[in-house]
């Protein structure tokens, strides 16, 4: 049995053969009396191996020293960052166009003085900021619980910033010059997922494959793909294909399954991030949210871990998930009122979680989890117990505002993050609007 000296000494030599070093061999064989033979190692240029193993290990911790000195730099950014410029003034109250039907979800329209509203009622509505409804179209055979606008090709696929979509060639289903064409994805309590024209609010087409209620539909980054997550324990991924065009307007469109994924337990929540391409999902009682590529919906989903520790104990699940604008994190809101922020990675990434948890939010009986980021992600705005709007400083975690925006339970909210508009909807039957500073 050699020894480590005796080891290192023929490893030492073997370097020398392999690299030619004749003279230094036969000194080193004549000072240590031991020669050097080749054919006993089975192994070639083990020492070398030592070495690239070694380099390895260097570069891969100063890798890790600079993503851990990267992160707590902007830890420390977050920390300090923000200019207190979050909304805090109601300048919008939108009452009466919903009659005695509760709002249950509202987007912003990019560009546009509207919101588009879904309500209990099953219709879906556009409504000017002057309170002017400008058209109600009804959806499925019950009430509307979720809706997003579909993005145009050249975003990301985050509903913080959505904004209208490009047509599309009635034969190829293509892009075509016919013109901007936004589409409304809506999802009722009966399952449907309807297709809405955003200018018109022409019905172009729906789809009924789930048998509970949706309660999030999102788009993919490029617009071509609707998700929806129902509490039938499924999420289904749809390609939407238009039918129809008369001129610049859109007729109709298709929509149909192209995956769907089983889970063990209702769906809560799904966003898509900003590369347009992740899905992030969240399942009721499991600590793990689940990460789809839309861009191969053949590759195995990643689980993230929501639980700092790494452990497997579930004491709280994701109940609502919304993207940083400036994509490098995820708010994640749950069950028990409390709200973590998670770092994400690319597909197959690490993700990490920062040091900004919020454990103060007041909830009540049935809460509904909502919140959305402040336009340089320094702050968030998140629904709380008695139509009360927190805003919450990111890297501290304090709360720096309680806003009495609404009278009962706040159900939904939506940041236009590019004019710095937050609009808020409620049981109390309004939505209401807070515009900053342009």
């Amino acid at each position: 049995m050699m020894d480590a000296d005796k080891i290192a000494l023929v490893f030492v030599q073997q370097w020398l053969f392999e690299n030619g070093h004749k003279d230094a061999l036969e000194a080193l064989e004549k000072s240590t009396n031991f020669i050097y033979d080749d054919s006993k190692l089975v192994k070639s240029s083990q020492l070398m191996q030592l070495v690239w193993k070694y380099m390895e290990e260097t570069i891969s911790a100063n890798e890790d020293a600079a993503e851990d000195a990267g992160k707590r730099a902007e830890d420390e950014a977050m920390l300090r960052g923000g200019s207190e410029d979050y909304l805090t003034e109601v300048t919008h109250n939108l009452s009466g166009q919903h009659g005695t039907a509760n709002v249950v979800c509202v987007r912003v329209v990019p560009g546009e003085e509207r919101v588009i509203t879904g309500a209990g009622d099953g219709f879906v509505r556009s409504i000017s900021f002057s309170g002017d409804v400008q058209w109600a179209a009804g959806v499925g055979s019950g009430g509307v619980l979720c809706m997003e606008l579909q993005p145009p090709p050249s975003t990301s696929g985050s509903s913080e910033s959505s904004a209208p979509a490009m047509a599309v060639d009635a034969d190829s289903g293509s892009a075509s010059s016919h013109g901007q064409v936004p589409m409304v994805a809506a999802g009722s309590m009966d399952g449907t997922l309807s297709l809405v024209h955003s200018g018109t609010g022409r019905l172009l087409g729906s789809d009924k494959s789930h048998a509970k209620y949706l309660v999030r539909v999102v788009w993919s980054g490029d617009g071509k793909h609707v998700i929806s997550c129902s509490h039938d324990q499924t999420v289904a991924v749809h390609r939407v294909v238009v039918q129809a065009v008369d001129g610049d307007d859109l007729v109709s469109a298709s929509v149909s399954t192209v995956k769907r994924v089983d889970y063990a337990a209702a769906v809560q929540d799904a966003v898509v991030l900003h590369d347009g391409v992740t899905l992030v999902v969240a399942i009721r009682g499991t600590n793990y949210l689940r990460v789809l590529d839309l861009a191969d919906l053949d590759a195995p989903e990643q689980l993230v871990n929501i639980n700092a520790s790494g452990d497997d104990h579930v004491s709280f699940f994701a109940r609502h998930l919304v993207p940083s604008p400036c994509g490098r994190f995820l708010l994640v809101s749950t069950d028990t009122g409390r709200m973590m922020v998670m770092r994400t990675a690319p597909r197959g990434g690490a993700w990490s979680h920062c040091p900004y948890p919020f454990f103060s939010l007041a909830t009540q009986q049935f809460h509904q989890f909502t919140a959305a980021w402040h336009k340089d992600s320094f702050y968030v705005y998140a629904g709380a117990a008695g139509g009360q709007v927190w805003v919450y400083h990111v890297g501290s975690g304090k709360v720096v505002a309680k806003l009495p925006v609404h009278q009962v339970n706040v159900r939904d909210m939506h940041m236009d993050v590019g004019r710095s508009i937050l609009a808020t909807c409620s049981f109390d039957k309004t939505v209401k609007l807070l515009v900053g500073k342009h």
